[in-house]
């Protein structure tokens, strides 16, 4: 990853900040290609068919950011009200007591500020709607085919 990405003292340029943000895309796939090597034999079919989701995903991200910095500076601003929003939990979920989400959530919105990711509390960009941007809606979402309420029992 480009150091002035992770710098506060150095402002990375869009075309940076979009190098990096491919960089640990490409990253997170070739984790879950390592885990779906594995889980095809040692895992159940939900944690197969939960792999091969994250790769369509990752797959639609790659693309979105790809299309411009600005959507890949999105995309990390995104990541960071992610982590945000998964510290906002009570205390009493770490087993560890020296360990406080309130705390460690305070400090992650220090830091994002520091590196230029503000509003954290705005509702992050979903995966749909980024295949929608690109034009891939209609292969990103599956929906019911019609008449399927009967067969369902629905």
């Amino acid at each position: 990853m480009d150091p002035a990405i992770l710098d506060p003292d150095i402002e990375p340029t869009p075309l940076q900040v979009q190098l990096a943000v491919l960089e640990q895309i490409e990253n997170a796939i070739q984790n879950e290609l390592v885990e779906l090597e594995h889980a095809e034999e040692n895992r159940p079919v939900n944690a197969v068919a939960w792999i091969a989701r994250n790769l369509i995903e990752l797959a639609v991200w790659t693309q979105h950011c790809v299309e411009s910095p600005t959507n890949a500076r999105k995309f990390f601003n995104d990541c960071a009200r992610d982590a945000a929003e998964l510290l906002k939990m009570p205390d009493s979920f770490s087993k560890d007591p020296n360990f406080s989400f309130k705390a460690r959530r305070a400090e992650l919105l220090r830091e994002a500020k520091g590196k230029g990711v503000h509003d954290l509390d705005e509702q992050f960009q979903a995966a749909r709607d980024a295949a929608k941007a690109i034009g891939k809606h209609e292969e990103f979402i599956w929906e019911e085919p019609k008449g399927t309420d009967d067969i369902l029992g629905s």
